[in-house]
């Protein structure tokens, strides 16, 4: 069992000196939680509390009480919460689960503190307790390890990497999203979803939601409405790809800020080849559509999120993705409205590879698995890559350290960050389930890479990228092809497209779309 100097060493690495926190548990264990808090350095602002019971005043005399734990969400909303520190009893830990689950959807950073009664009596796990099932027969309780969902949805991803937050400039956000008519595409997807809720924290005067899956939107939405019932809202289940439609929707709501989040998604079992016809319309043609009706009803900042796989433009999704991020820097470039890809490398998250791999592990009680001992990676979290995103969309046009006004198309990178051992996360994942890593749960090393996060070399290595005024984000030299280039490659592959929207490329020969991928990615190399 961890010391209280471990405890408050594990708070510090997630606080910042303006961090809003707001705690969670009974009378008790929020008394002790403050008293831990104050050798806290630096130490986070507390909101207030909420408490188990419906109840109002002031706990130890200085903080407020703002509910029960049902007030949770309109809390989180209504205080600008960075930061939930929740300490209840191992007794409750289904009532902890059901707050972490809650805490998480609504996209906020989150700890959980073992009471200090339990951990000097033996009874609290080495961090978030295991679920307690019932037996519905008899009535009896089982200690167990839940389904590989519920493991990765109790994880902080922030916590298995041990680092801070990267504090991003509020004001500027709030400046560029509020009072604003906010538009996400594939809102339904891990990184859609989080700029989803993150941007109904600067009020914006409506968000509308694209997604094509039914189920995604379905939750995004549902999670929106619950944190802000008063924001207005729109949830349209639709395809970017369809290009008449997407040109009504932006007609229909006129955003002034889209983000675009809609993109080719690999298969990256290896159990299937990726089809470049389908990666050429999810990427380039649903980027191109979205272009287009931006530009159709004058948004005033159009920001896409990429991967960093279009760096190399190696394989059909770097390729593509490649290729419609040119074809927005070279339309932004000539246009008004101000456009901007944002790159990102692997991201650490309940829908991130490397923990559903772990999470089936667990769940099977069988060895997590690593490359090696050595191998090591740079993450960022889907909480700090949302608010990198949207912190890349305030600083469009004034992104370079002096403040001066560059190109209105720009190519963002996101630092991530020091590397991480892939041995040190699989055991902090073991960790944070409550078991022991190399006792309870074994680690294996099977000596074979993990494709899903293979990186380039460090943004910091390339003399050509430039700093911003926010220190974990880059700017990169233009990559647009020559707009002659461009429209000669984009006829061509209309040519093979056809015209038919019912029917595309049902002509097209894929080794022939292929090798005018790689005729395109050649003409730009030549011409850098």
């Amino acid at each position: 069992m961890g010391s209280d100097a471990d405890l408050v060493e594990s708070i510090t690495t997630q606080t910042s000196a303006r961090s809003r926190a707001l705690l969670v548990g009974t009378a008790l264990t929020v008394a002790q939680l403050q008293h831990m808090l104050d050798v806290v350095q630096p130490p986070p602002q507390v909101v207030g509390c909420l408490l188990p019971q419906t109840s109002h005043g002031w706990v130890n005399g200085t903080i407020p009480v703002l509910g029960a734990f049902s007030d949770l969400e309109r809390a989180l909303s209504g205080h600008r919460v960075d930061l939930v520190l929740v300490s209840l009893p191992a007794s409750m830990a289904r009532k902890t689960r059901d707050l972490l689950g809650r805490i998480e959807q609504a996209g906020i950073n989150w700890r959980w503190i073992p009471t200090l009664t339990d951990q000097i009596t033996g009874h609290a796990p080495s961090s978030v307790p295991v679920e307690i099932f019932e037996d519905e027969a008899s009535g009896e309780s089982s200690r167990d390890v839940p389904d590989p969902e519920a493991l990765s949805n109790v994880i902080d991803p922030g916590e298995l990497l041990n680092r801070r937050p990267r504090p991003n400039d509020e004001a500027a956000i709030a400046r560029t999203l509020g009072g604003k008519v906010v538009l996400v595409t594939g809102a339904g997807g891990s990184v859609g979803g989080e700029l989803a809720r993150r941007i109904c924290r600067y009020a914006p005067s409506r968000l509308v939601l694209l997604e094509r899956d039914h189920s995604s939107l379905t939750e995004v939405a549902r999670q929106v409405a619950g944190l802000w019932p008063e924001l207005a809202r729109t949830a349209l289940l639709h395809d970017v790809g369809d290009a008449a439609a997407t040109r009504k929707a932006f007609e229909q709501y006129r955003p002034q800020v889209v983000f675009h989040a809609a993109a080719y998604r690999p298969d990256i079992s290896g159990e299937s080849d990726d089809d470049p016809l389908t990666a050429l319309d999810d990427n380039l043609y649903a980027t191109r559509h979205v272009v287009e009706a931006a530009i159709a009803v004058n948004v005033e900042r159009l920001v896409m999120t990429s991967r960093w796989d279009a760096l190399t433009g190696q394989g059909v999704p770097g390729r593509t993705r490649r290729l419609a991020e040119r074809y927005l820097l070279d339309r932004g470039s000539r246009v008004a409205t101000r456009m901007c890809v944002v790159r990102y490398g692997p991201v650490l998250g309940t829908l991130s590879p490397i923990i559903a791999q772990w999470s089936e592990q667990l769940a099977q009680r069988r060895p997590l698995t690593v490359p090696d001992r050595t191998r090591a990676a740079r993450f960022t979290t889907v909480h700090e890559l949302g608010g990198l995103v949207l912190q890349c969309a305030a600083l469009m046009g004034t992104s370079r350290q002096s403040g001066e006004v560059v190109n209105p198309s720009e190519l963002f990178v996101i630092d991530m960050g020091r590397p991480v051992r892939l041995l040190d996360l699989a055991r902090r994942f073991i960790r944070a389930h409550g078991r022991a890593p190399d006792v309870e749960i074994p680690i294996a090393f099977t000596g074979k890479p993990i494709a899903a996060i293979d990186q380039p070399p460090p943004i910091d290595s390339d003399a050509q990228a430039l700093p911003t005024q926010h220190s974990s984000i880059r700017l990169l030299p233009d990559e647009a092809l020559p707009g002659e280039v461009m429209e000669q490659l984009i006829s061509r592959l209309d040519a093979l497209r056809g015209d038919d929207p019912a029917a595309p490329w049902h002509a097209a020969d894929p080794e022939q779309v292929l090798s005018l991928l790689g005729e395109a990615e050649a003409t730009a190399t030549s011409s850098a």
